[in-house]
C-alpha cells in the first residue's frame, strides 16, 4: 500500500462522513417501529429483526466482507458501498411488502459492513503516520454519532412524511454524499495490494493467524455487548424509574449515546499525544465496570444512576478509538488492513 508523505483531510473527514451516513441507517428504523408495524402487520420479533439485521451480518460475514475489500481500489470500494445503501434506502422506500422491506434491509447492512471496513483503509492510505492515530480514533465516533443524529431526524421527519420519506430523505442525503466524495477525493487513489493477488481464503487464514488481532476483536466484543446494552435499556428506565415523559427519555438517551462521541474524540487527541492504547482500553475498561455496577446497584439513587450511565458511556468511547487505530499495526501487511478491520468489526457486531 502506498503510504503518505502528507495527510489529506479532506479524504479521512469524508471517509467519517460516510461512516456517519451509513450509521443514519440504524438510527431511522427504532423511532419509525410503529408505523411499520401499523402498515406491515410485524410483530415485535420481526421489527426486531428489521433494527437488528446489519449485527447480523457484521457477525456472520465481517471477515469475509473485509476479504473482499482488500481486492478493490480503496475509492472504489467505499463508492461502492455507499451507492448499496443508496439503493437498499430507495428500495424500502418504495416497499409494497414486508419482504421486499427485509430485503431492502439486507442491502443497506451489507453497505453498512462495507463502508466500516473501507473507510479505515482509505484514511490510512491518505494520512502521514504521525497523523494515523488521529485520524483512525476520530473515525470510532460513526457509530454514535450516526446513530444519535439518525433518531433525531427520525423523530421530526416522522411527523411530517411519515416513514418512507423518512427513507427517501435518507437516499438524498446519501446520493449528495456520492456525488460530494466523487467530485472531492482524487480520481486515482491507492490500489489493492499484494492480497488482492492472494486467493481470499488465504488471505482471511493470514490475518487470523495473528493472536492480537483476535484479542482486538474479543475486547471490542466485550465494549459492544456492554455499551449498546445500556444505551438500548436506558430510555426504558427513565421513563418507567425515573418517570421522565417519552420525549425527554429519548432525548437524555440521545445524550449519553452523544457523550460516546466525547470520548471517541478524547481517545484520538489521548493517542495523538502518544498514550499508549492498551492503558486507554484498560482505564475505560475499568471505569466501565465501576459504572455498571453503580447503574444496576439496588442502594443508588435513580439520579446517581443516570449521571454513572453518562459516564460510562462517555469512558467507554475511549475504547473504539484506541481499537480502530491499533488494527493496522496488527495486519499481517498493509494489504491486509481490510480483512484485519473485518475481523475486529465481526466482534464488535458479536457483541
Amino acid at each position: 500500500m502506498t503510504q503518505s508523505n502528507s495527510t489529506n483531510w479532506v479524504v479521512v473527514w469524508l471517509s467519517i462522513i460516510a461512516g456517519i451516513v451509513a450509521a443514519l441507517q440504524i438510527g431511522k428504523v427504532p423511532a419509525a417501529i410503529p408505523q411499520l408495524q401499523q402498515e406491515f402487520e410485524l410483530s415485535l420479533v420481526q421489527v426486531g429483526w428489521l433494527a437488528s439485521l446489519f449485527n447480523v451480518i457484521g457477525a456472520a460475514a465481517g471477515i469475509l466482507i473485509g476479504g473482499l475489500i482488500d481486492r478493490f481500489d480503496y475509492r472504489r470500494a467505499l463508492i461502492i458501498s455507499t451507492l448499496l445503501l443508496l439503493i437498499g434506502s430507495l428500495l424500502g422506500a418504495f416497499a409494497p411488502n414486508a419482504t421486499v422491506l427485509f430485503l431492502s434491509r439486507v442491502g443497506e447492512s451489507f453497505g453498512l459492513v462495507m463502508v466500516a471496513v473501507s473507510a479505515p483503509r482509505l484514511i490510512t492510505a491518505y494520512t502521514r503516520l504521525s497523523d494515523r492515530s488521529l485520524a483512525l480514533g476520530a473515525w470510532s465516533m460513526y457509530i454514535p454519532t450516526g446513530f444519535a443524529v439518525g433518531l433525531a431526524m427520525a423523530s421530526v421527519v416522522l411527523s411530517v412524511i411519515g416513514w418512507r420519506g423518512l427513507w427517501l430523505t435518507n437516499a438524498i442525503i446519501l446520493l449528495a454524499y456520492v456525488v460530494a466524495f466523487c467530485m472531492l477525493t482524487p480520481a486515482t487513489s491507492p490500489a489493492a495490494g499484494s492480497a488482492g493477488k492472494s486467493p481470499w481464503l488465504s488471505n482471511i487464514r493470514t490475518v487470523m493467524r495473528v493472536p492480537s488481532i483476535w484479542l482486538l476483536a474479543g475486547v471490542f466484543a466485550c465494549y459492544t455487548l456492554q455499551w449498546f446494552a445500556l444505551t438500548t435499556w436506558m430510555p426504558t428506565f427513565l421513563n418507567q424509574t425515573m418517570h421522565f415523559s417519552h420525549a425527554t427519555s429519548a432525548l437524555l438517551g440521545a445524550v449519553i449515546v452523544l457523550l460516546n462521541v466525547v470520548g471517541n474524540l478524547s481517545g484520538a487527541w489521548l493517542l495523538h499525544r502518544g498514550i499508549a492504547p492498551w492503558w486507554l482500553i484498560a482505564t475505560a475498561l475499568v471505569i466501565m465496570m465501576l459504572c455498571a455496577y453503580g447503574i444496576f446497584a439496588s442502594d443508588v439513587l435513580p439520579e446517581w444512576k443516570l449521571v454513572q450511565a453518562m459516564v460510562f458511556s462517555a469512558s467507554g468511547g475511549l475504547v473504539p478509538a484506541a481499537l480502530l487505530s491499533t488494527v493496522t499495526m496488527h495486519a499481517p501487511t498493509p494489504a491486509h488492513i481490510g480483512t484485519a478491520n473485518g475481523f475486529v468489526v465481526q466482534g464488535s457486531h458479536i457483541g
